[in-house]
């Protein structure tokens, strides 16, 4: 958040060492038990087991900054941003008018998405010579370092499916989790009704593939 809403450094810190800059959640409880809010130029880190409210408190970190009138983002790698802006608007401490005067918006995260799509074509706009060797060399290093260093890393990879995003034998691309055993865990992410018809387009298009070189080479379909 911007730094011009940062509460004054206080006298003395009550655990000693020298006053810090800091950023307001307007989080009552929060401020208090941090002695101000959240230290300036530190990342912090929020851990906490599943529904003990991580995201929650995020998002209400966001709303009191785009209230205030600062820049805020939020990322998500496993919610939609249609769904992410629905769980918003059930909570009390979400303003409408943050949307309807543009201060809060989703917009931004489609544009990412259509980024991503087209990385392809967009490195072979700089390069000039291709990009079919970039990127299959880079997810390559990738898997290969989360397999040696048993990272438990979350990466978005071809797998078996049996089941998983109610799809049953075939390999799809989907968020997986590598470790020293290989693809360990399968990630089912959250889909809204567009995200579904998209990630079936493509099962279909990976099934017509399937069919057509099975009729050139027969063994295929033993």
């Amino acid at each position: 958040m911007a730094k011009k809403d940062v509460t004054k450094p206080i006298a003395l810190d009550p655990r000693g060492g020298r006053p810090r800059d800091k950023c307001e959640t307007h989080i009552e409880g929060i401020d208090r038990i941090l002695n101000g809010g959240v230290p300036i130029g530190n990342i912090v880190l929020l851990a906490g087991t599943v529904g003990s409210g991580k995201t929650t408190l995020a998002m209400e970190f966001l709303i009191n900054g785009a209230k205030a009138g600062e820049t805020c983002c939020y990322i998500s790698v496993t919610e939609p941003s249609s769904k992410m802006l629905s769980n918003l608007q059930t909570y009390g401490f979400f303003d409408e008018s943050l949307v309807k005067e543009g201060k809060l918006s989703a917009e931004r995260l489609e544009e990412i998405n259509q980024r991503t799509r087209d990385g392809g074509a967009e490195i072979v706009k700089y390069l000039e010579k291709g990009s079919a060797f970039y990127a299959p060399a880079a997810s390559g290093v990738q898997m290969a370092e989360a397999y040696l260093k048993d990272e438990k890393k979350l990466l978005p990879c071809a797998v078996h499916l049996n089941g998983e995003y109610g799809v049953k034998n075939i390999f799809a691309g989907v968020p997986v989790i590598i470790g020293k055993n290989g693809v360990e865990k399968i990630e089912e992410i959250s889909l809204d009704e567009k995200e579904k018809s998209q990630f079936m387009h493509s099962i279909d298009a990976v099934k017509k593939l399937w069919d057509a070189a099975s009729v050139i080479d027969k063994d295929l379909s033993k």
